[in-house]
């Protein structure tokens, strides 16, 4: 009996060896499992606010543009030393075509991806806000490129976590931000993302951004009480005739054409900075203006934006 009892007894304990080492093995388990879990949450949540900053930083860009008073269009230069300015000019042209993201130009907050790492910005210096631009109306393609797509304006880029060869953050060196094509000086980006590039980029199109710069040119056109087609009809109660042969004066009987400019009774009046806006970035010939026979409506349209005027 009492070898009986000693075998069941190392049974036993044999047995709770066996447990023992099966709970440790399924709690290495359960906790490879969560640390998996866990990275792929920090990585989806860094993702997350790579894409608001990066869209954010998109909004404020598209936004300054369209409302800029002197060239509609028109894009500020990057920032070459992290104060979130952005440069000023070097002659005409920006000091580079690439740095950081000039968030405090734009009126946002310090942004930043999900690494915590202040965002880049790339310019096409054909766009950029300098009167030796113009004209800028959106008939000149953006000299960038990305993932070989050209006619792109701006790319605004999230440079993730440092990868290797990037450790003397923090600077002002592109390279120690950003990675492969995105790094190399050109006007060629794109979006790869591997173990040695992490990028994250967006950006702005030509065809995107001159989109919505069009309806602010229409709008413009078609005025208030104090300038454009408004002021007009309310002095004349009628919409005066298209200019058909782009001398900025209205033709008489002339039902399409482009909007006229030039002073005098038949044509519109536009206040002095309305006025250059338009005329020196070459608007007024890019317009297609339509006035009904009785002239009491307009259409105008330009870019694929209409706009209809009536009372």
């Amino acid at each position: 009996m009492a070898m009986k009892s000693h075998y069941t007894k190392l049974q036993y304990q044999h047995g709770g060896t066996l447990i023992i080492l099966f709970l440790i093995l399924v709690l290495a388990g359960l906790t490879a499992l969560f640390s998996v879990l866990d990275g792929r949450d920090v990585k989806i949540e860094r993702g997350k606010k790579t894409m608001a900053a990066l869209s954010e930083a998109k909004i404020a860009l598209i936004g300054r543009s369209v409302a800029d008073a002197n060239r509609p269009g028109s894009l500020p230069c990057p920032d070459s030393d992290g104060d979130g300015n952005a440069d000023s000019f070097v002659g005409n042209l920006c000091p580079s075509n690439i740095g950081r993201f000039p968030w405090r130009t734009l009126g946002t907050d310090q942004l930043v991806d999900g690494a915590g790492e202040l965002l880049w910005y790339a310019l096409s210096q054909n766009y950029r806000d300098n009167s030796s631009a113009e004209p800028i109306n959106g008939t000149i393609p953006g000299s960038l490129t990305l993932d070989g797509i050209g006619d792109q304006l701006a790319i605004i880029i999230a440079p993730g976590l440092a990868l290797a060869g990037q450790e003397t953050r923090p600077g002002d060196n592109v390279a120690d931000y950003l990675e492969g094509e995105n790094v190399d000086g050109d006007n060629d980006y794109n979006k790869l993302i591997s173990l040695v590039q992490n990028d994250f980029l967006v950006s702005v199109t030509r065809a995107e951004l001159m989109a919505t710069v069009s309806q602010r040119i229409l709008r413009e056109i078609k005025g208030d009480a104090t300038q454009g087609l408004q002021r007009y009809f309310n002095n004349q109660d009628k919409y005066p005739y298209a200019d058909g042969d782009n001398d900025g004066k209205a033709d008489a009987g002339n039902l399409v054409g482009t909007p006229s400019y030039q002073s005098g009774s038949n044509s519109l009046f536009f206040n002095s900075d309305t006025k250059d806006m338009l005329r020196d970035n070459g608007w007024f010939p890019l317009l297609n203006y339509s006035v009904s026979a009785a002239q009491d409506s307009v259409i105008l349209s330009i870019n694929g934006k209409t706009l209809t005027v009536s009372p």
